[in-house]
């Protein structure tokens, strides 16, 4: 029962330490997304530009950019390649919750390079050999407006002010947080490490392939929990990569609702990138 206790004590401490910083990107994303225009400005920029454009926006921790970025790319307003970059460089909630847990702003900018590079390298790939015969079409007003619908819909809190729908989404994922720290702690003190560790294939050259699956789950929990159990020490840094980078919230949602052939394609190119990409970081580090 003390043991109990001890670690709820704990994870309501640090739940507590990470909610200023928390607080303070959700502030600063939500003032990027409203004052940038970002679905409208992938929509609006020349094709040459969209994957490097794509990629960028994918980083800010916005939770129904990526739904947008689906319908763009459903309705024939921005390429395959340039959706997959978004889907492979958003984080959904990792970045807010590493610098609430931890600080560490070299491990953020370590994560953020990481995704940044898998996801314009292999955009400019796809454009060059796997969605070259794309015929794009100019996105007018409505094309933008029904995105950013999109964008609204699957976002954590809607539509209230930014700096509102900043502190709701402070508060649901902090809520988030506290649950996966509180199972994670439970899980190494009553399990034990090495157990535990063999569930998360700690040590296997599998292991990626796990947290890429975990990763697609259209869900702002799977990249809370994967950010944790990285913190934890449970998984790698290219474990934690390659879940992260097939993390694209609720864009694959909003993708199968469409043409179900453009979807596979996109999500299929996702996941093997995602999945090579944590291969080859745990093969080399």
């Amino acid at each position: 029962m003390d043991t109990f206790v001890d670690i709820l004590l704990d994870t309501l401490l640090d739940t507590a330490k990470a909610l200023p910083l928390l607080a303070a990107v959700y502030l600063l994303a939500g003032w990027l997304e409203h004052r940038a225009g970002t679905v409208r400005l992938l929509a609006k920029l020349p094709h040459q530009l969209d994957v490097v454009a794509g990629a960028l926006a994918g980083c800010i921790p916005q939770c129904g950019f990526s739904a947008a970025a689906a319908s763009l790319y459903q309705e024939g307003f921005i390429g395959g390649a340039a959706l997959v970059a978004v889907f492979l460089s958003t984080s959904d909630e990792a970045l807010p919750v590493l610098l609430g847990s931890s600080g560490n702003l070299k491990m953020v900018a370590l994560l953020i390079a990481a995704k940044l590079a898998i996801a314009i390298g292999m955009g400019f790939l796809l454009k060059a050999f796997v969605f070259r015969q794309e015929t794009l079409r100019v996105a007018d007003g409505d094309a933008v407006a029904r995105a950013e619908h999109q964008a609204d819909a699957h976002s954590c809190c809607g539509q209230h002010g930014f700096w509102k729908e900043a502190l709701l989404r402070t508060l649901k994922i902090a809520a988030f947080l506290a649950a996966v720290l509180f199972f994670v702690n439970l899980g190494f003190e009553l399990v034990g490490e090495e157990r535990l560790g063999k569930l998360l294939l700690s040590g296997s050259f599998l292991q990626p392939l796990l947290c890429t699956l975990i990763g697609m789950i259209p869900s702002c929990g799977s990249s809370v929990l994967l950010t944790e159990l990285y913190l934890a020490g449970g998984i790698s840094f290219g474990s934690a990569v390659a879940g992260l980078s097939a993390g694209a919230g609720f864009g694959y949602l909003v993708l199968l609702r469409g043409d179900k052939k453009k979807a596979i394609r996109v999500i299929g190119w996702t996941f093997v990138t995602a999945l090579a990409a944590g291969f080859l970081m745990t093969a080399f580090s």
